[in-house]
């Protein structure tokens, strides 16, 4: 089998988000959100978009002394 090789100045993606999304609604898939917790301390959330895509969002979580610090307290 030979290969085709196309040649222009304008080149489009096919698996753009509508199919993504398309694909994933195909096979059931929903959207969600996961909490991460280590230690009983939420560290960070995952999100699953209906198209399939995840993102996971990390949190910075000021330790005691840190947060006594940023409320304004006397060292």
């Amino acid at each position: 089998m030979s290969r085709v090789i196309l040649k222009s100045d304008r080149v489009q993606n096919q698996d753009t988000s509508e199919t993504r999304r398309a694909a994933a609604i195909a096979r059931g898939a929903q959207p969600e959100v996961r909490v991460l917790e280590v230690d009983g301390v939420v560290r960070g959330l995952e999100v699953r978009c209906s198209c399939g895509e995840l993102v996971t969002v990390e949190l910075q979580v000021p330790s005691p002394a840190d947060a006594h610090d940023l409320a304004g307290g006397a060292a």
